[in-house]
């Protein structure tokens, strides 16, 4: 490969690219970088990031970027915000390194910019194939689901063919077919999700859609308990919303071993902070070790072997921080874990709160003829 064409490619590369010196001035951006903070790029050259750093990030970016010249990190990685040259605020994800000379002198710092309130086609793509593999979980409990329903409705058909108890016959119709629809259109919800555009919906109404799905993934070996949960207006997605809480579930599901498992949904409130609120998972599964915790949120990191993608959490990750939120865990080995989904609320919520009924995965209705 010729270096005009390596040129070409660094030039037109889909992703924010740039080289940066010692005293932390550009001395190259791509057109990507330049577009993303509004300059074209031959006014960006000699300019700091420290001009286009929001004052509250400055610090630890200078920090971790002395760190990296100095040899003390190979690399890091920070998301930070951006202020364009309008005067807008952009929050990008910034991959940086640093390359040596053979005497050990700093040649110069390489950074990888990709806007954060927007997801590329490479992620786009990949949040496909990992919403395809949930789907196939969620039709494997919906087929079964069905199944024990179509039971209930033949037992009805014989109630009614017998003239017996018709009332009872006709409430367990009504119970079957309600709970039916339920399913199906959490299933529709999420296959078929919204533009993934940040909209205000209730928290409570984003849990109670995302009920029915999430019953068809927990055993009956299983307990799901849902806390209250106030009523909160939370920017998100549905769709979204409901990818996020299915593979938090899935993921405490599948670290659970033997009976008498749980799974704990509730929320928590931010310290110090009232503009946003953590919703909880929390399972009392085999835990993580602090190298797990390290790498949990690691694109392709798994500890399912061949069972995991190891795609759900680094996705749920990713659509958390396009709402302007983010996830964090704990977890203690054989004791379990807790991941806590914080997002922003609008700041005209009411704090009354809905309660839930603890569910288990759905049992058939008795019937007696």
């Amino acid at each position: 490969m010729n270096s005009e064409l390596i040129s070409r490619l660094w030039e037109r590369a889909p992703i924010g690219l740039c080289l940066v010196d010692s005293d932390f001035t550009y001395r190259w951006v791509n057109d990507t970088m330049a577009r993303l903070l509004g300059y074209e790029p031959t006014d960006m050259i000699g300019l700091s990031f420290v001009d286009v750093t929001h004052p509250d990030d400055l610090e630890l970016d200078v920090e971790l970027s002395s760190q990296a010249f100095s040899g003390e990190i190979p690399y890091f990685r920070a998301r930070k915000r951006y202020v364009r040259a309008d005067g807008s605020i952009m929050v990008g994800d910034l991959l940086a390194t640093v390359m040596f000379d053979a005497d050990g002198t700093p040649d110069g710092g390489l950074a990888v910019l990709v806007d954060a309130g927007e997801s590329d086609p490479v992620t786009r793509h990949i949040e496909h194939l990992q919403r395809s593999a949930a789907v196939g979980q969620l039709t494997a409990g919906f087929a079964h689901d069905l199944r024990n329903n179509l039971c209930v409705l033949r037992s009805v058909e014989q109630m009614l063919r017998g003239n017996v108890d018709r009332e009872r016959a006709l409430d367990l119709l009504a119970a079957t077919t309600d709970s039916t629809s339920e399913v199906v259109d959490s299933l529709l919800d999420y296959a078929t999700p919204g533009e993934g555009q940040p909209t205000l919906h209730s928290l409570p109404e984003l849990m109670a859609a995302s009920l029915p799905m999430l019953r068809l993934v927990v055993p009956a070996s299983t307990t799901l308990v849902v806390g209250d949960l106030p009523t909160v207006e939370v920017g998100m997605d549905r769709g979204e919303f409901q990818q996020v809480v299915l593979n938090l579930v899935l993921n405490a599901r599948d670290a659970i071993v033997g009976d008498n498992g749980r799974i704990e949904i509730s929320t928590a409130p931010v310290p110090n902070d009232d503009r946003c609120l953590d919703v909880v998972v929390t399972d009392n599964g085999k835990g993580m070790s602090t190298h797990e915790i390290d790498q949990v949120f690691a694109p392709y990191f798994t500890t399912k072997g061949a069972n995991g993608t190891g795609l759900g959490l680094s996705i749920s990750r990713e659509i958390v921080g396009r709402n302007g939120g983010e996830i964090l865990v704990e977890s203690t080995r054989d004791e379990g874990s807790r991941f806590a989904v914080r997002l922003p609320i609008a700041q005209n919520s009411s704090v009354q709160s809905r309660a839930f009924q603890t569910v288990a995965a759905r049992p058939v209705p008795s019937v007696s003829v």
